[in-house]
């Protein structure tokens, strides 16, 4: 069998796509099963994922909102207004001198 040049030339465009797909798509492959390997355990109830949390009475500057249809309350610090936020929810933001959001 004779091979012309249009043949091999189409062989190597093909050969080198095939290896360019490899090398692009391996390491993706291989940093996807990795960053599921690395990742902690979910918490459960009773779990010791926030023993370290030590739960005390809030200072007496801060605010206090209550969630529409909730016994979950959401407390800020001075400084925290209140923003507009999605149906049912409640949402505060810090405002840096410029007008710009600096927390949520």
């Amino acid at each position: 069998m004779i091979l012309n040049r249009r043949s091999i030339a189409a062989a190597t465009v093909f050969g080198m796509l095939t290896i360019a797909a490899l090398v692009a798509l391996v390491p993706i492959a291989f940093a996807h099963r990795h960053e599921r390997a690395i990742e902690p355990p979910a918490a459960t109830e009773g779990s010791a994922a926030f023993a370290w949390l030590r739960p005390g009475q809030l200072p007496s500057d801060w605010t206090t909102l209550r969630l529409p249809d909730s016994p979950a309350r959401l407390s800020a610090p001075p400084g925290w207004r209140v923003a507009g936020g999605d149906a049912g929810t409640r949402t505060r933001v810090l405002r840096g001198p410029s007008g710009r959001i600096i927390g949520y």
